[in-house]
């Protein structure tokens, strides 16, 4: 039921505010439990998840199927996107696999499979907000190239427009670069190799504002790696706007 339910939407969803956004869970069931306790009942507040659901916990399956209850429960309030964790090639080589067979069977894995690809890919929030479990890509000038996308696949492509939405990273001088609206786009700065991931590319702060003024929205909003206070922001104030 779940994935019929989202092969119905989009690759590019539109979430309106207010919402609660959410990162990697990784198996984390009691984690997943203590954020809804935190952040409110599902049945009154709405959630946006950004993939990476399975894997490296030990509770995966646990995690999953709560989720997708809960997409059940409320499908106009609660939107779960997809992570590069959510392919077949990284739940084989992480725990999600093992942990199937383990505790129920190769069908359930299997569903599992088919179920990752029917997730949206991105969200549109607040018609302001770019949300993705990884970041943008040089193939990504608008928005609605993503529509162009077969998103229908068990694992993710090596290079090009959905590697990099589940895999890349913001460069390591993100925060203190700064930009021109003057600048001509240059893909080849703008983007750097992703020697870390092993694919995909890093993109830098230049990058992020150029995407976000060819398509009018003012910030990103992304998953993909753990950050200590649970969270970062960047931040950039320039000419009474501000630039995230």
């Amino acid at each position: 039921m779940t994935t019929s339910l989202l092969s119905n939407e989009s690759n590019l969803i539109h979430v309106p505010a207010p919402v609660t956004v959410c990162g990697d869970v990784h198996g984390q069931f009691y984690d997943l439990c203590k954020l809804f306790e935190i952040c409110g009942d599902p049945d009154k507040s709405s959630f946006l998840f950004l993939g990476d659901y399975v894997d490296r916990g030990a509770y995966s399956i646990e995690t999953l199927l709560l989720l997708y209850a809960m997409k059940l429960n409320h499908p106009e309030t609660f939107f779960l996107l997809r992570g590069n964790h959510e392919s077949k090639q990284m739940t084989m080589h992480f725990t999600f696999h093992s942990e199937c067979i383990l505790k129920y069977s190769l069908a359930v894995y299997k569903e599992s499979i088919e179920s990752f690809k029917a997730l949206p890919i991105a969200a549109i929030m607040n018609k302001q907000f770019f949300c993705v479990h990884g970041g943008i890509s040089r193939e990504l000038k608008k928005v609605s190239d993503l529509n162009r996308i077969n998103r229908f696949v068990e694992d993710f492509p090596s290079s090009g427009l959905l590697c990099d939405l589940m895999w890349a990273d913001p460069s390591a001088d993100y925060d203190t670069e700064r930009f021109d609206e003057d600048d001509e786009y240059d893909p080849s700065s703008y983007f750097t190799e992703n020697y870390e991931r092993g694919c995909s590319f890093m993109f830098t702060y230049k990058a992020s504002c150029k995407f976000l003024q060819e398509n009018n929205l003012l910030c990103i909003l992304r998953a993909h790696q753990a950050q200590d206070a649970g969270y970062r922001i960047c931040v950039k104030i320039r000419k009474g706007s501000h630039e995230y």
